[in-house]
């Protein structure tokens, strides 16, 4: 069995928008760091959050609910929130829970707005 890859999070500011970015293994062991960063990224003047599943290899029960927790704070901040879905086993995931149809997906980021992780080394700081 591989070994797991380590969870990663980072957040890139375009104007009023953040781009957060996840990577590796998102489940139980990545909550207090994707809580840490959400609790930044809600509490500043961002319009819209769009977090990028692209490179995520795992996601299990904890982080789609830690997902759907993201979203229902935005909701109730009155910030618009999307998903980038990813087109591996993160996105069947969602496909087979449903959560593909109750999570506001996007297609993409164009590639001048955003380039992975490579701001802020994973670390889960805000990135300015």
């Amino acid at each position: 069995m591989p070994s797991a890859q380590p969870f990663e999070v980072s957040v890139k500011p375009r104007g009023k928008t953040l781009l957060v970015h996840l990577a590796g293994h998102f489940d139980l062991t990545a909550k207090k760091r994707f809580e840490a960063v959400l609790q930044e990224v809600f509490s500043g003047k961002a319009k819209e959050v769009i977090i990028d599943l692209r490179e995520l290899v795992f996601i299990d029960s904890a982080g789609l609910r830690l997902l759907l927790e993201a979203w229902n704070v935005a909701k109730r901040k009155g910030i618009d929130f999307a998903v980038l879905p990813a087109s591996n086993q993160v996105q069947e995931v969602l496909k087979v829970t449903g959560l593909d149809q109750v999570l506001p997906l996007v297609q993409g980021v164009p590639a001048s707005e955003y380039k992975g992780t490579e701001a802020s080394g994973g670390n889960g700081a805000l990135v300015s």
